[in-house]
């Protein structure tokens, strides 16, 4: 019964935007009996420009490195170093970890019956495998 209405309200929606482009049509058509008139005497010369005689030229954006000479002086730095001894850090934790949970299940309704489910389980952490599933369902009525 929604589908019969929503489709009436489509197919009307459609008949009227075709009404609308149809009149827009006809006026606009309707503007092509216009006719102008122009009278004068008038003599358009165009001036003569003179052309330059430019031929392209190669320019050399290259230059010549000029041979760098220096001398290494040697210097022997005589380093006093001594580290001192710190003290290891002591890490206290204040709170355990959140457990973690192999899975979980959601759920909940919405306007016009609309329901929602989501399904997710997965293995714990390990060396050998990592699988999960993931189920989600949501229908809209």
């Amino acid at each position: 019964m929604k589908n019969n209405q929503a489709v009436q309200s489509f197919n009307t929606i459609r008949l009227l935007l075709l009404l609308v482009f149809i009149i827009l049509a006809v006026t606009l058509n309707a503007q092509t009996d216009i006719t102008i008139t122009a009278q004068g005497d008038a003599e358009r010369k165009v001036p003569f420009t003179e052309r330059l005689i430019l031929l392209p030229k190669v320019v050399d954006t290259s230059f010549n490195a000029y041979p760098v000479s220096y001398q290494l002086i040697p210097v022997k730095v005589e380093l006093n170093l001594q580290p001192q001894t710190i003290q290891p850090v002591q890490l206290t934790v204040l709170e355990p970890l959140q457990k973690l949970y192999k899975g979980y299940v959601k759920g909940g309704v919405g306007n016009f019956l609309t329901t929602y489910g989501d399904l997710y389980y997965s293995s714990t952490r390990s060396k050998q495998d990592a699988w999960s599933i993931n189920i989600i369902h949501l229908r809209v009525a």
